[in-house]
């Protein structure tokens, strides 16, 4: 019985399971509208389930055969979860829109392809479009060094359309053809490994995730870990929302039980122990910084954020794209980012930080509101990711100190001081170097030593108002001081030009 019961193990590692595919591209090429159509007329009705909306992966059927899809965004702020996504697919979809061709996003997609270093096929959309040139876009893609079937290469490629359906179904063929080509194996009888493809905090439910099931099985009651968080599995949905009690490579997974929302990417583990997972966990997060301050690092000028979000994928799509806004000149400071709804205690670590709140595709009571409008903290609410981004270009671009352009012109040697009323004083000097004007700022030298500065009210000369004096001459200066300095016989005044000029970061 035992020798049978190892080599059904064995049989059953051998068969195939259902191939991975991730769908990339620029934002406008049609991916949305083409995994929209494969899922409606390729996946059976949902039924009703109670975990959660988010689920970023399904299973299609074609011709017998199944196809798992990661529902993977597709804008490039979204770029690393691409990469991850990516790096977790067995096959990839690189859509190009016939009547755009090649993009930067597109070109950024192909280099995650590459770097998973996983086969991929290309889709050319949009191709009932007067403008759709399926030839122009090609050649680009030759120029990029793709070398396409018919082309001279191997990458196959094929015209489709999510709005008629025309080449969805050779498209799925295409896909298990090199799945076939690939021998993707079954690996039940392996340790259990997954991916986090998901994750958000359920404002009933508490942190959940959709984990994609890479290698063994994944039942309910597994102690588990996914990166800093551990936990154990209460209770595993499905795509179709139906509840199931475990999972099988391929398969992906929306589950309960974890202590905290996972990050997107994270590897799931199994462990005979709770103790063993949180040794994993806490591991893990020593390697990790909580913290983020984004350039500005030597400027006083700082702009502090709070972030809220929806799920982890928008959260780490956020700050990817704030980490391209780092500068120079003025510190992002990141005080907090987590999901879920905007509470109280980010009212309170606003007012203490002086932080603007961003709440991007979540919600916020009626009372919090109310208090946040109260204290003065700004509260965005928005659901565009590139809206928040402008806000925040904008406001670094507010705070930003100006750009102070300086020019000496001249220095005056003090002879004699004639009246000092506090704030203004006389005096009478020579003009030591260069050229004096009325209207410039000076700075008041004593034994090289900077003792402060003022302006130049007026200056005369022979008891004529001037608006310059030249090297050489005397003049007397009526000088307006900041600060409580007495300028004496003998100080050097150092006269200057200051411009100051919008510094523009973006």
């Amino acid at each position: 019985m035992a020798a049978t019961a190892g080599k059904k193990r064995k049989e059953i590692a051998q068969t195939t399971r259902p191939p991975v595919v991730v769908v990339l591209g620029h934002v406008d090429h049609g991916k949305t509208t083409l995994l929209d159509y494969i899922r409606k007329t390729n996946v059976v009705a949902r039924e009703s389930g109670g975990i959660t909306q988010h689920i970023g992966a399904y299973q299609v059927e074609h011709d017998g055969k199944k196809i798992t899809f990661l529902d993977t965004p597709g804008h490039e702020a979204f770029s690393a979860i691409r990469k991850r996504g990516a790096a977790v697919a067995d096959i990839a979809v690189l859509v190009i829109a016939a009547n755009d061709g090649m993009k930067p996003q597109t070109r950024e997609a192909l280099e995650a392809i590459r770097a998973a270093k996983i086969p991929y096929l290309v889709a050319f959309t949009k191709i009932d479009l007067p403008q759709a040139d399926v030839q122009r876009a090609k050649t680009q893609l030759a120029e990029a060094g793709v070398l396409l079937e018919g082309w001279g290469g191997d990458v196959p490629n094929l015209e489709v359309s999510g709005k008629t359906g025309t080449g969805i179904a050779e498209l799925l063929e295409l896909l298990l053809l090199v799945a076939e080509v690939a021998e993707l194996k079954d690996t039940v009888d392996e340790p259990f490994w997954g991916v986090v493809i998901e994750a958000h905090r359920d404002s009933r439910q508490g942190p959940t995730a959709t984990v994609l099931v890479k290698s063994g099985i994944l039942k309910v009651g597994d102690v588990i870990s996914a990166g800093t968080v551990v936990g154990k599995v209460k209770a595993m949905e499905n795509f179709l929302k139906n509840s199931v009690t475990e999972a099988s490579p391929a398969i992906p997974v929306v589950l309960l039980g974890f202590n905290d929302v996972p990050d997107v990417g994270d590897r799931v583990l199994t462990f005979d122990s709770e103790k063993e997972a949180v040794a994993a966990a806490e591991k893990e997060a020593s390697r990790r910084t909580f913290e983020k301050i984004l350039g500005g690092q030597e400027s006083e000028a700082t702009l502090a954020v709070i972030i809220r979000a929806d799920v982890v994928g928008s959260l780490e799509a956020i700050v990817g794209e704030l980490e391209k806004l780092a500068n120079p000149y003025v510190a992002l400071h990141i005080v907090s980012a987590d999901t879920g709804e905007v509470s109280e205690n980010d009212i309170d670590q606003a007012e203490a930080t002086r932080a603007q709140i961003f709440a991007f595709r979540t919600k916020i009571r009626g009372q919090i509101a109310l208090r946040a409008e109260r204290t003065g903290v700004k509260i965005h609410m928005l659901a565009v990711i590139y809206d928040l981004t402008d806000i925040v270009k904008r406001a670094l671009q507010d705070t930003v100190p100006p750009e102070i352009i300086r020019e000496d012109l001249g220095q005056v040697r003090v002879l004699a001081l004639f009246r000092d009323e506090g704030t203004q004083q006389i005096v009478g000097g020579r003009v030591a170097s260069g050229i004096i004007r009325k209207g410039e700022f000076a700075e008041v030298m004593r034994d090289d030593r900077l003792l402060g500065r003022g302006r130049l009210k007026e200056v005369q000369q022979n008891k004529i108002p001037v608006d310059e004096v030249k090297q050489g001459n005397e003049c007397g200066m009526l000088i307006e001081i900041k600060g409580s300095i007495d300028i004496v016989e003998g100080d050097m005044l150092r006269v200057f030009h200051e411009e100051r000029r919008e510094r523009k970061l973006f």
